[in-house]
């Protein structure tokens, strides 16, 4: 049963992660299609187009519709600057998750797998926001909530015990 749980875990977590892949992906041509123009940084603020990101409250809720509410955020280097994310609280200007930062900002590459937002597990995707030079001046991600993924897991292992327990109750039957 432990291992039963341990792959489907994976293979949930797995699932989600290509999901947020897939939804990375989607969310930027959406941000292209509603925003033309190359990014750039411009005195400090972020631009798509001739649009300032860091100063117009953009609405991307058609990402979110399109997802099935996944969260979103757009980072000017490692602060936060556009975000769904809905609880108490401003999100805007918090910090990356470390890891991001170096395997996204740093590095350049796109990362996918397990990520902190704002102190809670997601399975997520970020990608660097590059301008006309190549240069990485920011992030686009996209997150499902490791609650998400953790309510499956428990609806399918508690399903997996009810018919562990029907094929004893069974078996015991046949015997006696």
């Amino acid at each position: 049963t432990t291992l039963v749980f341990f792959q489907m875990e994976n293979g949930i977590k797995k699932g989600a992660t290509q999901k947020a892949k897939s939804d990375l992906a989607m969310g930027y041509r959406i941000i292209d299609q509603k925003f033309p123009g190359e990014w750039s940084l411009r005195d400090g603020m972020l631009y798509k187009g001739n649009l300032n990101i860091n100063e117009q409250q953009i609405d991307l809720s058609e990402i979110e519709t399109l997802t099935g509410g996944d969260l979103y955020a757009i980072f000017l280097n490692t602060t936060r600057i556009v975000s769904n994310l809905k609880v108490e609280g401003n999100y805007i200007g918090t910090k990356i998750d470390p890891k991001i930062d170096t395997e996204v900002l740093k590095h350049g590459k796109t990362y996918s797998g397990e990520s902190m937002v704002v102190g809670v597990p997601y399975q997520a995707a970020y990608m660097p926001i590059k301008d006309s030079s190549g240069k990485v001046i920011g992030v686009w991600g996209v997150a499902t909530s490791k609650v998400f993924i953790d309510d499956i897991v428990n609806s399918t292992l508690a399903t997996h015990v009810i018919i562990l327990v029907i094929m004893i109750f069974i078996t015991a039957m046949a015997f006696t």
